[in-house]
């Protein structure tokens, strides 16, 4: 028989359409067959009256069958259910012309463990972990340890366990098996130390020579040093230092270096000198500021003298700059004794003796604008006393004075006036608080009309605006707001502006407002969302049993879209079924749906084939139960 042939014979004898959908989506399958000839279109199947129906109810990893759920789309009553898996269904004219069959499916709960516990090292060979690889049951507390081999020391570990990973600096690691672990024991060679490198030369320049000169030994290589001076210098000492920052100086002729540190070691040599006259030179820096006695002169070889410095008035000693035979050097004491063993220059060098201020006096009250001092700023003459008065603004009381020092001493006072003897430079601060009022008030508001609005939590009313008196009880009241953004608009943050122009920011949906006898003002701020478009999806079933205005579409966010159902030629509307991404499906009998495009959205409009009323017979009797009727047909 041609397919044609078969579908006419079906729709004579009566047919069933079968809608057949899997619960949750993605949880399982369901395959369908009969005992005799059947149409289908995606997922709907047409099986005539006397032919019966195969559903089988595959589950997919993770989940297991639960039970099948059978609906009438027409009047969207549950028709029945069963736990059986295959269900065989026969058609018959007791059925409804479209059903919707749902096979339920329940995730499985599985049971973790045993995990398995894999240990290496890093690198080969440089240590050991114990215990060593193994399995061990879910929630197993798992303590490593690192040793390392010889020559080697222990860096840290590095581990993961399942997809999270973790390093620890600590030689004992705790570790929670709950998923399969992996670990590893980094260790690092122990540094050996050197080479040291060893840098010699002489001073002055071509002086003379050390042996041995510069090279590189290894750690904790003793070296003997010896200096020969070259013809016409004489060895004078030996000065060192390493790379640690540790220096020294001798005079013996050979020097002893162990080499635990790079070194770098001059020779000093001095030429040999000639028997005098010498000159002594003598000055004063700056000029006239002090003068140096004896003054210049000419002295016989290795005459000792003794210079005096002696600063003019107003002016202090700070100390000798000398050169003597070539090399210079400084001196702090007034008194410098020099052997004439070549020419020789010294210069004493003088400085004022400083004088005492002026000082600086820097006031301020707190908060600003809540009173005034006297006197003001300044600069006062050393040992100046001033008398400072505080004078608080209107609505303010005194509280105290704090000061510091430029000094760093610091100090605080409820004295009315406050003593400030100018022998360093002051900061002081006369500290002032409002006098607290009997009540405040709070004016709450929003940044712009449709943006949102807030809710007051002792009143429980929400508003967009909203003025109200608080008592003051115990110096402070308080109220707490809760920002509600509108839709299309998010939350941004609170601002507050205090009557003594204090402002403030807060973040949190939720702020709390108090008063301290200061009025208030709160905004809530909301900022609009960017626009958000939703794709529509249109489809009929079976195919080509009707259509659907308007079709497929892109909407923004909150456009309600009226859908129209048109049915085709022998067909009629049975239902809509719709499913919106993060929604529960639903479904709709009224040819017309008006659907508000918060998400993505799948629409399906089910027809169905308009009943042959030739065939439709309805029979009763009277009084019922008096008889029955049967009929026949050709």
């Amino acid at each position: 028989m041609l397919d044609d042939e078969r579908t006419a014979s079906a729709q004579r004898g009566g047919v069933v359409q079968l809608t057949v959908d899997v619960d949750p989506t993605g949880s399982g399958s369901v395959k369908v067959t009969a005992d005799g000839d059947f149409s289908r279109s995606g997922d709907i199947y047409r099986i005539p009256h006397g032919v019966t129906a195969n559903l089988t109810a595959s589950a997919a990893s993770g989940y297991e069958f639960s039970q099948w759920d059978l609906v009438n789309l027409q009047t969207r009553e549950r028709i029945a259910g069963s736990s059986q898996n295959p269900l065989r269904l026969t058609m018959s004219a007791s059925w409804p012309t479209a059903v919707l069959i749902t096979a339920h499916f329940a995730q499985v709960q599985q049971t973790p463990g045993p995990h398995a516990l894999t240990t290496s090292v890093s690198p080969a060979g440089s240590g050991s972990v114990s215990p060593s690889s193994g399995t061990y049951a879910h929630n197993t507390a798992v303590s490593l340890s690192a040793t390392p081999a010889s020559g080697y020391q222990f860096d840290g570990w590095s581990y993961t366990i399942g997809r999270q990973s973790g390093t620890s600096k600590n030689a004992q690691l705790n570790l929670p098996m709950t998923a399969a672990t992996s670990v590893r024991a980094v260790f690092s060679k122990v540094p050996t130390p050197g080479p040291w490198t060893l840098t010699t030369s002489a001073s002055p320049s071509g002086s003379g020579s050390v042996s041995p000169s510069s090279g590189t030994y290894a750690h904790d290589t003793l070296l003997t040093l010896s200096a020969t001076p070259a013809s016409g210098y004489q060895f004078d000492s030996w000065f060192w230092t390493k790379d640690s920052g540790h220096s020294g100086r001798t005079t013996s002729r050979q020097l002893n270096v162990r080499m635990t540190d790079s070194h770098t070691v001059v020779a000093e040599f001095s030429r040999i000198p000639t028997p005098g006259p010498h000159a002594l030179t003598t000055s004063v820096s700056p000029a006239g500021s002090g003068t140096v006695s004896p003054s210049s002169g000419t002295y016989a070889h290795n005459t000792a003298v003794t210079l005096r410095a002696t600063p003019a008035s107003g002016y202090q000693f700070e100390g000798w700059l000398y050169t003597i035979g070539g090399k210079s050097g400084n001196s702090k004491n007034p008194l410098f004794s020099v052997t004439m063993t070549g020419p020789a220059s010294f210069t004493a060098v003088f400085a004022k003796i400083p004088t005492p201020g002026p000082w600086t006096l820097t006031t301020h009250v707190s908060p600003s604008g809540s009173g005034s001092i006297s006197p003001s700023s300044g600069t006062y003459a050393h040992d100046t006393l001033l008398t400072l008065s505080a004078t608080p603004a209107s609505g303010y009381q005194f509280d105290s004075w704090s000061w510091t020092k430029d000094s760093g001493h610091s100090g605080r006072t409820a004295s009315r006036q406050l003593n400030v003897r100018m022998t360093d430079s002051h900061t002081v601060v006369a500290e002032f608080s409002r006098i607290p009022a009997e009540t405040w008030t709070l004016i709450a508001k929003v940044t712009s009309a449709g943006g949102g609005s807030f809710r007051v939590e002792s009143t429980g009313q929400t508003r967009t605006a909203y003025t109200a008196d608080y008592p003051v009880i115990g110096n402070t009241t308080a109220e707490r707001l809760t920002a509600v953004a509108a839709p299309g608009y998010a939350f941004s943050h609170w601002t507050s502006e205090t009557s003594d122009g204090t402002s403030g920011t807060d973040s949190r949906v939720t702020t709390q407002i108090a008063g301290w006898g200061t009025d208030i003002t709160a905004t809530a701020h909301f900022t609009k969302l960017p626009e958000v478009e939703h794709i529509l999806t249109t489809e009929v079933s079976p195919p080509g049993s009707g259509s659907v205005m308007p079709a497929n579409g892109s909407y923004p966010d909150g456009t309600i879209v009226r859908l129209h159902s048109f049915p085709a030629s022998d067909y009629q509307f049975e239902a809509w079924f719709y499913r919106c991404t993060g929604q529960n499906d639903v479904s709709y009998t009224q040819p017309q749906l008006d659907l508000t495009m918060t998400a993505d959205c799948l629409v399906r409009a089910y027809f169905a084939l308009v009943p042959d009323e030739a065939s439709i017979v309805t029979t009763e009797v009277s009084p019922a139960g008096g008889g029955s009727v049967s009929t026949d047909s050709d």
